[in-house]
This record gives C-alpha cells, sequence and structure tokens, in this order.
C-alpha cells in the first residue's frame, strides 16, 4: 500500500455544454445561452471547451420548464 493521498476527480459535477444539454434535454445552443447571459456558470477549459456545474444547469432547466408551462397556460388568447 501507498502512502499517497487518494486522488478525488476535480470534474465531479461537471459538464461540458454538450453533456449537460444532454442530460438536461435542452438543446447545446440553449445551454450555451444560459451561460453567455450568466444565468449558470461556465468555465473554460482549454480553448474550445467550457464546463458547467451539473446541479446549477439541472436548477436553472427545471425553473425554465416551469416558467414555460405557466407562460404557455397564462398567455392570452386572440
Amino acid at each position: 500500500m501507498s502512502d499517497k493521498p487518494e486522488l478525488q476527480n476535480p470534474f465531479e459535477g461537471w459538464a461540458s455544454i454538450d453533456e449537460a444539454a444532454r442530460i438536461v434535454g435542452f438543446n447545446r445552443t440553449t445551454v450555451t445561452y444560459w451561460a453567455d447571459q450568466g444565468y449558470i456558470t461556465a468555465y473554460p477549459v482549454g480553448q474550445r471547451m467550457r464546463v458547467v456545474n451539473l446541479d446549477e444547469v439541472r436548477s436553472y432547466a427545471e425553473e425554465r420548464r416551469h416558467t414555460r408551462k405557466l407562460n404557455k397556460y397564462t398567455r392570452r388568447k386572440r
């Protein structure tokens, strides 16, 4: 046995925008928009990838789903 401490995954609970979009069932473009607008936090990893916190994305996605349902039922008919 080694006396080295066990390394933990620093990205546990984090995913790329593509992965997060698949997990929450929204389009990648939508999740990217949320990050660009500051609705969710995204951190760059390298030059072409950003990671987002899955709990934060799930929470915001659920909020958006709820808001969309409310808007659907409260919209005035013309």
